[in-house]
């Protein structure tokens, strides 16, 4: 495996040479990995484990290699390996209380509160499509749903969230 760097790949010492595994991983690593961090940060306590948990699933995004939709199948398989080991995270633990947020530092406290209320489903929705900022086809692809699932998920969580921030603002 090859030592991760956000502008380079290094190879190791035994004169192997990288494979598209690990140059795609590095690639999506680079580029991802803080944003999939926020993103668990927003569906698990603690940024502790929502770090191990986007760690893991770029374990098993290397490990599933090759796609089968090609690499293009990558980035939704990852959100998607990233939202089930939280939501795995969840269940496990039956966690009702949440430390101060780690990965969302940048929204409101407030907003995170009302975003961990939600249900499951539809609070994972909301967050990729506000702070992930996927597309309709992105979402439903890395949660393994149809569009149609999605709109309504969507619908019902704006709803909700809308409720809850005038309750905020009362």
């Amino acid at each position: 495996m090859t030592s991760v760097g956000a502008d380079r790949c290094e190879t190791p010492d035994d004169g192997e040479s990288p494979t598209d595994a690990d140059l795609l991983v590095t690639a999506l690593y680079g580029t991802h990995y803080r944003s999939l961090v926020g993103l668990a940060g927003v569906l698990v306590p603690g940024i502790t484990a929502a770090e191990g948990l986007v760690q893991d699933s770029f374990a098993a995004m290397h490990a599933a290699w090759p796609y089968p939709g090609g690499n293009d199948s990558a980035l939704p398989f990852l959100y998607h390996a990233v939202i089930t080991r939280c939501a795995e995270r969840i269940r496990v633990s039956d966690v009702t209380d949440w430390p101060a947020p780690g990965g969302a530092s940048d929204m409101p406290a407030g907003v995170v509160a009302i975003l961990r209320d939600l249900p499951e489903r539809q609070r994972e929705v909301l967050v990729l499509r506000c702070y992930a900022d996927l597309s309709e086809s992105q979402i439903a692809s890395a949660m393994g749903m149809g569009k149609s699932a999605v709109r309504s998920l969507t619908t019902r969580a704006m709803s909700a969230l809308q409720s809850g921030l005038r309750q905020l603002g009362n």
